[in-house]
C-alpha cells in the first residue's frame, strides 16, 4: 500500500502535541515528506527529529506547495495565517487537513467553506479533545 507523503505547514504546539502523534500512530498510512515553519530553528529541530533531507524543510510554505511528490498537506498555523494558507494549498488540487478555526474573521471563514467545490479539493477540518 502507496503511503500518503504529507507536506506539514507549521511545526508549533499543536503539530507537537497532537498532530505529530497522531501521525506517528498513523505511520502505515502516512509519512511526512516535507516540513515548513516560518521559524528557521523549528524546521530544523523537526528536519532532524523526522531524519529529512536540508531539501525537504522550508520556511516559505509557497516553495513546499510545488512539490509534485507531496500527496496531501496538513496546516497548523497561526489562525490569522489559516485562510491563505489553506487557500494557496487548495489551489494545488491536493487533500488538506487544517486546523479550526478556519479564518480569523466571518467574511473569510465563509470563503473557507467554499475552497473544497471551488478548487475540487477534500479538506478535513482537525478536531482535537
Amino acid at each position: 500500500m502507496h503511503k500518503i507523503r504529507l507536506g506539514v505547514i507549521g511545526t508549533g504546539l499543536a503539530f507537537e502535541r497532537l498532530h505529530y502523534p497522531a501521525l506517528q500512530e498513523l505511520n502505515d498510512k502516512y509519512e511526512i515528506a516535507a516540513i515548513c515553519d516560518r521559524n528557521p530553528a523549528k524546521v530544523e529541530k523537526w528536519r532532524q527529529i523526522l531524519n529529512l533531507d536540508p531539501e525537504d524543510a522550508y520556511t516559505d510554505f509557497r516553495e513546499m506547495l510545488k512539490r509534485a511528490d507531496v500527496d496531501a498537506f496538513d496546516i497548523i498555523v497561526p489562525i490569522e495565517s489559516n485562510f491563505t494558507v489553506t487557500e494557496a494549498a487548495a489551489k494545488t488540487g491536493k487533500p488538506i487537513i487544517c486546523e479550526k478555526p478556519l479564518a480569523p474573521t466571518k467574511e473569510q471563514a465563509e470563503a473557507a467553506r467554499n475552497l473544497p467545490r471551488k478548487y475540487k479539493v477534500p479538506i478535513m477540518i482537525a478536531e482535537n479533545y
